[in-house]
């Protein structure tokens, strides 16, 4: 419930800052709290996200981000806005820092003031969020998942919503609340995030 209401929250943050449905977002950041947040704050708004690592090159944050259309991006921490800021993107509207201990900066916003300026519109009666989650259509992009590159030129993956939802409904195994698990893989990949 708590992740749902954040993820709301975040949600209504980005739709206030001009984010549309159907948009990409980037998001630039390894396994943590933050990125389920912003993951889920991107489904909600009716976006579609756009995950890698931050192990990512500067000449990937360009091609993939630009490739993508990402007018807005998720980062990390500072080392992954240095990394952001030296790729030479243009295009980018606004870049959002997950780390709770970042300073803040003229070129990027807290993730945690997104999320507050969202629970304020939301406690104000804001409901954006929650009438673009009913507009989701099954063949809505829900993700963008670029290949490492290893092949050539990174290409994105488009999953759709009723992928990732079949994905689920045929898990050849049961989960149940309390359920614990270890995964190796990055939360960006496909298989960790229908888990």
């Amino acid at each position: 419930r708590e992740l749902y209401e954040r993820g709301l929250n975040l949600a209504t943050g980005l739709i206030a800052l001009g984010v549309e449905a159907r948009d990409h977002i980037g998001l630039l950041a390894d396994n943590r709290l933050e990125w389920i947040v912003a993951d889920a704050a991107v489904q909600l708004c009716g976006a579609a996200d756009v995950p890698r690592g931050t192990d990512i090159t500067e000449a990937e944050i360009r091609y993939i981000l630009e490739h993508a259309d990402a007018r807005v991006t998720f980062v990390e921490n500072a080392a992954t806005l240095e990394k952001l800021r030296r790729s030479g993107i243009e295009g980018l509207r606004y870049v959002i820092v997950m780390d709770p201990a970042f300073p803040g900066a003229d070129d990027a916003l807290r993730l945690a003031d997104v999320e507050a300026q969202g629970k304020a519109l939301r406690d104000a009666g804001d409901r954006r969020a929650e009438e673009r989650t009913a507009g989701i259509r099954p063949g809505d992009r829900f993700t963008l998942i670029y290949t490492s590159g290893t092949t050539g030129t990174p290409k994105g993956v488009q999953l759709t919503h009723a992928n990732m939802v079949s994905q689920i409904r045929n898990l050849p195994i049961e989960l149940h609340g309390g359920d614990r698990a270890l995964s190796v893989l990055p939360i960006s990949h496909s298989y960790a995030r229908v888990f």
